[in-house]
């Protein structure tokens, strides 16, 4: 029987659970995390209001400095700890969003599927 697509999902978030990370899957966490800031501005204007932003709500002046360092410091150790604490793989809930139209039919390969009209209704006048 063909496994599907959740309880792979389930298999994995258990497994960051259960176990360590490696060396390498760390290693590439950081520098993924790290590296993404660079990507993050295509000009001097949005730098400047990414830190507009930090100071309107308080962050302090050093806040991305300090990020950058912590996210360097972090170990396997911390990765696992803060893993047993909030990823509770017999709690997991997996929400899918999808266009109706983009289906045929339900998305099966999740399994039981519940479906929630999130229609956003138009302002009373």
């Amino acid at each position: 029987m063909q496994r599907t697509l959740k309880s792979r999902m389930v298999q994995e978030v258990r497994k960051i659970y259960e176990n360590e990370i490696t060396s390498e899957e760390l290693a590439l966490a950081k520098e993924r995390f790290l590296n993404s800031f660079v990507f993050n501005f295509e000009s001097k204007g949005q730098v400047v209001r990414r830190l507009m932003s930090l100071e309107y709500y308080g962050y302090p002046a050093d806040f991305l400095e300090k990020t950058k360092a912590n996210v360097e410091k972090v170990g396997k150790a911390n990765v696992l700890r803060v893993a047993r604490k909030h990823l509770l793989p017999d709690k997991l809930r997996i929400l899918t969003v999808v266009k109706p139209d983009d289906f045929n039919g339900p998305p099966l390969v999740l399994g039981l599927v519940n479906e929630i009209d999130i229609t956003i209704p138009s302002p009373q006048q």
